[in-house]
């Protein structure tokens, strides 16, 4: 029913989905769109950011979901929020938290100027390599 108010969860999925789906397609592509990509995700992040304040993620996929919006925030504090959900949902037994984990931290790691425990994250270089 299109009237009934959405779950936290379907809330999230929507989120998550929506942060993929302006990253899918040609790197380029992308790229062309980044500052539109940026803004979206600053709404998105002022959703999930009520939902952690309010202590509402809960579930390991939501977690998880959660955990994926954070790790597009653009700064450390995001990045640590990708890391605590992303090892809770983990914990939790969620694969795909598993597979955001090791992610999380090497970006989180990054941003504050530490090397990489797990090797996971590359930058392209001045000559597009």
């Amino acid at each position: 029913m299109e009237n009934e108010p959405k779950t936290i969860s379907q809330e999230l999925i929507e989120l998550h989905d929506a942060d993929q789906s302006d990253r899918s397609g040609d790197i380029d592509e992308v790229m062309e769109r980044w500052q539109d990509i940026k803004e979206k995700d600053g709404e998105r992040l002022k959703r999930v950011d009520y939902f952690y304040d309010n202590n509402l993620i809960k579930s390991a996929k939501d977690l998880f979901y959660a955990a994926m919006i954070y790790q597009h925030g653009g700064s450390a504090k995001y990045y640590e929020r990708a890391v605590e959900l992303s090892r809770r949902s983990m914990e939790l037994g969620d694969e795909e938290g598993k597979w955001l984990f090791p992610r999380a931290e090497d970006r989180c790691l990054q941003s504050i100027g530490k090397a990489q425990i797990w090797g996971t994250q590359f930058e392209r270089g001045a000559d597009g390599i």
